[in-house]
């Protein structure tokens, strides 16, 4: 069974309705792409972003580098990593769905093992090795809860990035269309 979408494209001078046919199983395997590669690219930028935190709080325990840093990070990360598996999908010609979600499962799941892992083993140790770097840390934590309440935007920011960089692709697809509707997309 094919579910049947149709897009409306407006070139210059009348209304073009093209119709496109995706049967079940390639659209469930693109919302699989779609959702493990979003998360694959988050848990990545959450990954870098706790370790960046451990590296600051041993080094910099008496700045406020540790609370601001690895989220701003983060989100520079995910920004990095939203752009570039935008533009590998886009220069793939041919997308095997199967082969992408298999990866991105994968990939999804590697991640996850290396945050349990560096959380699990990783925390314990660097807070007994370092304990008075930590402790400054919670202080200037408990000193700075308006800057931490200002970071918890951070992720709702992510998806903003998200929601633009789609948008902003989906635009440039219709005018190029527009502009050249021979043209392959």
């Amino acid at each position: 069974m094919c579910i049947k979408v149709e897009i409306l494209k407006k070139p210059r001078r009348f209304i073009k309705k093209t119709a496109l046919e995706i049967n079940k199983h390639t659209l469930i395997s693109l919302l699989g792409i779609g959702a493990f590669g979003l998360s694959s690219i988050l848990e990545f930028a959450h990954l870098i972003k706790y370790v960046l935190e451990q590296f600051l709080i041993i080094y910099f325990s008496n700045s406020i580098s540790p609370l601001w840093v690895p989220e701003v990070m983060g989100t520079i990360i995910f920004t990095i990593g939203i752009i570039l598996c935008l533009k590998l999908v886009k220069s793939t010609i041919i997308i095997n769905d199967k082969k992408w979600l298999f990866s991105l499962i994968s990939i999804f799941f590697i991640i996850m093992l290396l945050q349990f892992l560096s959380s699990f083993y990783g925390t314990g140790f660097l807070i007994s090795t370092f304990p008075t770097e930590f402790d400054n840390y919670y202080e200037l934590k408990k000193e700075n809860l308006k800057l931490l309440a200002n970071l918890a935007l951070a992720p709702i920011f992510r998806y903003v990035i998200v929601a633009i960089v789609l948008i902003w692709e989906v635009k440039n697809h219709d005018n190029a269309h527009i502009d050249n509707p021979t043209r392959k997309m």
